[in-house]
């Protein structure tokens, strides 16, 4: 292989692993600020009683969804990551496929946006950079298993 050859081939690899670390790092959009403020707005004209977190009934033998990352209980800077763990019960496995990802009183469905960057597995999920506007923001994860069992956790938080 000629020096000019080598260098080419050293330049391909060079990008591909270059491309490869930026997709693996993008910042995935959770929900633009257009969308944000028609949430706002809406949420707004809600009762106070409605306002509280959605009821979330808790199916027997359903999956767990262990949110991991971000820890919520402070109030978040954007970008930052998600990670959530799926928990089977003994006797079925979690559906990828099945996951779910809900915004708001709307639940506008973000599911697209979330798994375009980030593989969903039977283990969980992870997004290495999550972006959404400051303001309080709720999240309704879904995920079902082999025996069409759904688990569904409200994430509530705050963003700076």
């Amino acid at each position: 292989m000629s020096a000019v050859m080598a260098r080419r081939a050293l330049f391909v690899v060079a990008f591909a692993l270059t491309a490869h670390t930026a997709s693996a790092r993008e910042i995935i959009q959770l929900v633009s600020d257009a969308e944000y403020a028609q949430e706002k707005q809406f949420a707004a004209k809600m009762p106070r009683t409605r306002q509280l977190l959605p009821q979330v009934t808790v199916v027997p033998g359903a999956p767990l969804i262990d949110l991991k990352k971000p820890q919520i209980q402070d109030t978040l800077k954007a970008p930052f990551p998600i990670q959530l763990v799926f928990k089977p019960t003994d006797d079925a496995e979690v559906v990828p496929d099945s996951f779910k990802v809900l915004y708001g009183f709307l639940k506008l469905d973000i599911t697209d946006r979330v798994v375009q960057n980030a593989k969903v597995t039977k283990e969980g999920l992870f997004v290495d950079q999550a972006n959404i506007p400051a303001g309080t923001h709720k999240l309704l994860l879904q995920i079902r298993d082999s025996k069409n069992r759904k688990a569904e956790v409200v994430v509530s938080f705050n963003v700076e």
